[in-house]
């Protein structure tokens, strides 16, 4: 028997809140999983970032994209509501915007229940190619 991937399977995700300027030290883009929005809110309030996370609510999976400091990426990210499940990876896509003075933009997803700390959340870009990947 030949082992193969799952099925992939079609979810919904929603943008619920995004910064202009995440203040992010790094200078690639990032994906940050959390499995609860309390963990997302300490780790926004860690960073002084809690704006960020004003519309996230308790019990259920967030992920949340940085592009990076000085980004070739874009100076903003929009993360379309359809996206797919593989296993344990989440596919996400992404409109980057060029143009305006963002020096480290970041969005929160709110992810379906049952995505957890084992997945890996990929950000890809409206081309197909990766932004970049939680790690499990």
């Amino acid at each position: 028997m030949l082992w193969s991937d799952p099925e992939p399977q079609s979810i919904q995700v929603r943008q619920v809140g995004a910064l202009r300027d995440c203040a992010s030290p790094q200078e690639g883009a990032r994906v940050w999983l959390f499995e609860t929005g309390e963990a997302a809110r300490a780790w926004a309030a860690a960073r002084q970032r809690d704006r960020l996370v004003r519309d996230v609510r308790p019990g259920r999976p967030y992920a949340v994209i940085e592009l990076g400091t000085a980004s070739s990426l874009g100076s903003g990210i929009a993360v379309r509501s359809q996206a797919v499940r593989i296993g344990k990876r989440v596919r996400l896509e992404a409109s980057l915007f060029q143009g305006g003075a963002a020096p480290a933009p970041c969005v929160v997803v709110a992810l379906p229940p049952g995505i957890d700390a084992q997945h890996t959340v990929a950000v890809y870009d409206t081309d197909g190619q990766r932004i970049a990947a939680s790690q499990p």
